[in-house]
């Protein structure tokens, strides 16, 4: 259904890319909430998806 090895690529990414921002949503010096780490991720994870269809659409894969 589903290959995982491709969406573990995007979930560390949307990790490594969404836990910077999640400290940007917090903006103080401890540690970020789940929830900021969430919407960080759900961030990066809704334009890792955007770009993929737009690769598709403009058949560049």
């Amino acid at each position: 259904m589903f290959n995982f090895s491709n969406w573990g690529i995007i979930a560390l990414i949307c990790g490594l890319i969404g836990l910077p921002i999640a400290g940007i949503i917090e903006d103080r010096k401890g540690a970020p909430s789940i929830g900021a780490i969430v919407a960080g991720m759900g961030i990066v994870f809704v334009v890792l998806v955007l770009v993929r269809f737009l690769m598709i659409q403009l058949n560049i894969i």
